[in-house]
């Protein structure tokens, strides 16, 4: 998202010819301020702003009504548009605060982040510096509506990168029809039709109960509500004729249905907010439209009624303020929420709110004064020199971006394996969750070292419980088919595949991790469940015993391995998602060694392998053993969990052989 910038003759001096300028809307500043504010709450998570993303096409809508004036506007007066120009004027604007977020966005990953915290970020940078992270974010797979434990700092640039490519691409079909002399008729005919294009496309990708994240960051299915402002700048300008679109006046009947569409849209924008979730199916069937629209109508009343009751709030001074730095405001909230996290301040709720908020508008005013302001107006560079400065720049910023995500690409080194204790390889089979997957495959590459014949077979998504759905990060997540209640549910369930791994690999020893799903909030059937319910709990009792059953089918003594303690994010006010709390993660650990003691197995407690003194650490005894994402094992973590693990694996996969020596020896 950029904050498109309005054109005077005293506030933008850089604005050149007496075509191209605007009158000054104070209006307008107050709809960047509304946008930026949105976006703002739902980035810090303030509750009931679950639409807040809207702000961004809010800003998408008036970007391009502001653009598309400007380019009529000069070519009314002049007959053409001076693209080279132009460019040079958005390079000013967007670019010198950008650098600097760019740089920011470096250090801090290199000086103040876990290593391994964002291993994409050097790609994040230059995509965003290239201005096309929007189909960056969507090839990695990236997620907009579904929090990480470390999303990247530079997740909000997507929307730069669809306003960037909307100022290469228009301004030459601007510049085309006017040679045609089919401007602004045509523009208006392009945008309407594009506009619904969009949307229609939008509409027909889009899949219920799927993740729309690649509908969101699409520059081809999220072009609606830029196109809906450059409809309502050519309108604007058919109506105006030779004069400044921006000096029309309603008035009378007219003047009043204008203030009512836009108290009108205001209203809309404003429930929208409320309201809607990126899971809502009708916005992507017509809502983003409905968003530019009422957008739309909010700008005509700004625009056309400077005097009524919506421009008068829109033009109050402090929302002004807030309007005209709202670039900064957008550009560096995100990095500076991310960094000012619970673990760093101590604070969640609305204390750390307010912190990052004041850390926020501070940097964005002295970005703004010191920074953008100048460079823009030419007050710092001229000519030439603004040439050599943006290179400069450019390389400066390339040169951090590599240098700070050079050590994350420097694995550290690991422990030296050891040698072997046995010379006949023990069967271990490895079931469970994700967690015992990605265990089995740090631990994997060390099994022969120890004569262990390893069988990972856990099983992603499912614990030891069935449930039609999860609740992970505040996002309703369909539960994976081994493990769902669904009719439609894989034939082979979990357990059904646990017993046939059994049967055919004839483990002498096996382990079970579970728990990481059944801490989160569960829907079963059309109830939802956690692990505080008793009845839940006696689920979930029943589920190890079943799984320690069918271990024990083929003779393999079991080891119940306890859930490790997970640090998967922070809420955006701070605190803690559920799935992650200690007390539930305690009720399971206390149901795995009621279970063990029930049936007689043995205890291995990775808890306090990898969470000394109870809390999460990324880092255990100097090797790194956990992923980024604050739940998984890391791949290179061999070297902490070998000896661990596989002493216990060899113990009790040999306790029938020691006992039948023992006997012998008698």
């Amino acid at each position: 998202m950029t904050t498109p910038e309005h054109v005077t003759t005293v506030q933008d001096p850089d604005a050149s010819p007496v075509g191209e300028r605007l009158s000054y809307v104070a209006g307008l500043d107050g709809v960047r301020a509304f946008a930026v504010a949105a976006v703002i709450a739902y980035h810090a998570g303030v509750t009931h702003v679950t639409g807040g993303f809207l702000g961004v096409d809010v800003f998408f809508c008036l970007s391009g009504f502001l653009i598309t004036s400007l380019l009529l506007g000069e070519a009314r007066h002049t007959g053409s548009v001076r693209l080279g120009q132009f460019w040079a004027r958005r390079a000013r604007r967007l670019l010198p605060a950008l650098f600097l977020v760019l740089c920011f966005v470096g250090l801090l990953s290199w000086l103040a982040s876990p290593e391994g915290t964002y291993p994409g970020l050097r790609l994040d940078s230059l995509s965003t510096l290239l201005y096309v992270a929007n189909w960056h974010f969507i090839l990695e797979g990236s997620s907009y509506f579904k929090a990480a434990l470390a999303p990247s700092p530079l997740t909000h640039t997507w929307s730069l990168a669809i306003e960037e490519q909307f100022y290469v691409v228009w301004p030459l079909l601007v510049l085309a029809l006017v040679k045609l002399r089919r401007a602004p008729v045509a523009l208006l005919v392009v945008s309407v039709l594009g506009a619904l294009a969009s949307t229609a496309w939008m509409a027909r990708l889009f899949t219920p109960g799927a993740d729309p994240t690649r509908l969101y960051y699409g520059t081809d299915t999220h072009a609606m509500t830029l196109l809906t402002g450059a409809a309502l700048a050519a309108a604007l300008a058919l109506v105006a004729g030779r004069r400044d679109p921006s000096a029309l006046r309603a008035s009378g009947a007219v003047g009043l249905a204008v203030q009512a569409a836009g108290i009108a849209g205001a209203g809309v924008l404003c429930a929208m907010a409320l309201k809607v979730t990126g899971e809502t199916a009708w916005l992507y069937r017509g809502g983003f439209l409905l968003t530019g629209v009422a957008t739309a109508s909010v700008i005509l009343s700004a625009v056309t009624a400077p005097r009524g009751p919506l421009a008068a709030v829109l033009g109050f001074a402090p929302v002004r303020f807030v309007g005209r730095i709202s670039y900064g405001l957008y550009l560096w909230h995100y990095p500076l929420f991310i960094w000012l996290d619970h673990e760093r301040t101590g604070l969640f709720g609305i204390r750390l709110l307010v912190l990052r908020l004041a850390v926020t508008f501070a940097v964005a005013t002295a970005s703004f004064y010191l920074v953008e302001r100048p460079v823009r107006h030419g007050l710092v560079l001229r000519g030439a020199s603004s040439v050599f400065a943006t290179a400069a720049a450019v390389a400066t910023t390339v040169a951090v971006i590599f240098a700070t995500s050079l050590a994350a690409a420097i694995p550290s080194a690991g422990a030296a394996p050891p040698q072997p204790p046995f010379h006949d390889p023990v069967r271990a089979l490895l079931i469970g969750d994700s967690t015992m997957l990605t265990l089995g495959i740090a631990i994997a590459p060390w099994a022969h070292l120890y004569d262990v014949d390893e069988d990972d077979a856990a099983t992603l998504g499912c614990g030891v419980t069935f449930s039609n759905a999860q609740i992970e990060q505040g996002t309703r997540i369909p539960t994976a088919l081994p493990c769902s209640l669904n009719p439609d549910r894989a034939l082979v369930t979990m357990d059904g595949a646990w017993a046939r791994e059994v049967a055919t690999f004839r483990p002498e020893v096996v382990a079970i991790l579970a728990g990481r799903w059944e801490v989160h909030n569960l829907l079963v059937g059309f109830h939802t469940v956690n692990i505080t319910q008793r009845a839940f709990q006696e689920q979930v009792a029943a589920g190890l015993t079943k799984a320690v059953e069918i271990s024990r089918s083929g003779g393999a003594n079991v080891v119940l391995v306890t859930q490790p303690c997970a640090d998967s994010g922070e809420r955006p006010d701070g605190q803690p998602w559920p799935e992650d709390s200690p007390s539930r993660l305690a009720i399971y650990n206390g149901i795995v060694r009621a279970v063990a003691h029930r049936t007689g197995t043995s205890v291995l407690d990775l808890y306090s392998m990898v969470c000394p003194g109870g809390r999460y650490q990324q880092a255990v005894d100097g090797v790194t053993v956990r992923r980024p994402d604050g739940v998984h094992f890391a791949s290179s973590s061999g070297s902490f969990f070998a000896p661990r693990i596989f002493s216990v694996l060899i113990a009790e996969g040999r306790a029938d052989e020691v006992l039948r020596g023992r006997s012998s020896r008698r």
